[in-house]
């Protein structure tokens, strides 16, 4: 079973995927975070100035990767990944059991939750990510909405209640 989570930064898409890998005995495994060892930066900012598509063409070989490893396992996936139809299409091809979560929470909540982590953001730092969250809201919402099987309204749950829901949802 390979069970992806799709949601802006700020979701809970790693807390929420750890505690589901823990309840399910599945591994769990961050997208960027493999895509970003693969890259051999530092940052995807790196990845960025030395050529965009460099990170779309490793998020496609991490995607294909993931998509075949043997064991259950929950994905925190790259918010971009719904950019590419090909990386969803890896999942959809080699996973016999495959279900996929948005955990989709308002831009608000998520500019308060990223300026939260960030207590030295200025007021014109706060603006900016306030700014840079609604326009990829704006810009992935549907994307993630029409790729989903589930979509899960974060705004005022837990991560413990947000896992309770997707168990739910998967044994459906």
């Amino acid at each position: 079973m390979k069970i992806l989570l799709f949601g802006l930064i700020g979701s809970g898409k790693t807390t929420v995927g750890q505690a589901l890998a823990k309840e399910l005995n599945a591994d769990f495994i961050e997208m960027d975070a493999v895509t970003l060892e693969r890259s051999g930066f530092d940052s995807t900012e790196e990845v960025y100035a030395v050529r965009r598509s460099l990170w779309q063409e490793l998020e496609l070989d991490v995607s294909r990767d993931i998509s075949t490893h043997a064991n259950a396992t929950v994905v925190a996936c790259s918010g971009d990944i719904v950019e590419n139809e090909l990386n969803l299409e890896y999942f959809r091809e080699n996973s016999a059991a495959l279900h996929i979560v948005y955990l989709k929470a308002s831009p608000e909540v998520l500019a308060k939750r990223i300026i939260g982590s960030h207590p030295q953001a200025t007021q014109s730092d706060q603006e900016r990510i306030t700014n840079n969250i609604q326009q990829l809201f704006n810009d992935r919402n549907e994307l993630y909405t029409s790729h989903s099987m589930t979509v899960i309204d974060t705004d005022n749950l837990l991560p413990a209640d947000v896992v309770k829901q997707v168990l739910a949802e998967i044994q459906k």
